[in-house]
């Protein structure tokens, strides 16, 4: 979980410094797959807010969010978007991230899977590791 939410602000600060690499994220990645509730509602508006035509810069996101979310917003922006740090070309791989933590079964949900939902999951894990092969 720590993994998919450090990459989940990555991205947040990505489109909020590079709001032209929005169309391509959200294309491969749906806001359900966002393993953070607050990050999720972020991003969701970020990206109707770019789509939309609209600017989307801490400013304007400051309406649609409490002054204390404001406050995380800009801290996650500190965090992740000061000198550089982040590149559009590392977008695929925090949505890669956060889409393995998603797919990952919870030990709740193995104890009530059925066999071939598990053999599913360890086969598309075997694939992972193999390079698809």
């Amino acid at each position: 979980l720590f993994r998919s939410a450090n990459a989940e602000e990555a991205l947040i600060a990505l489109i909020l410094t590079n709001p032209d690499t929005a169309r391509h994220i959200s294309q491969i990645l749906p806001p359900d797959k966002f393993c953070t509730d607050f990050n999720r509602r972020v991003y969701e508006a970020l990206i109707g807010r770019i789509m939309a035509g609209k600017a989307a810069s801490l400013t304007e996101l400051s309406g649609e969010f409490s002054m204390e979310e404001t406050g995380r917003i800009a801290k996650i922006l500190a965090r992740f978007g000061h000198d550089g740090l982040l590149q559009p070309e590392s977008a695929d791989s925090y949505i890669q991230a956060i889409l393995q933590e998603k797919e990952k079964l919870k030990t709740e949900d193995a104890a009530s899977a059925a066999p071939e939902d598990i053999r599913d999951y360890l086969e598309r894990l075997k694939k992972q590791k193999t390079g698809g092969q």
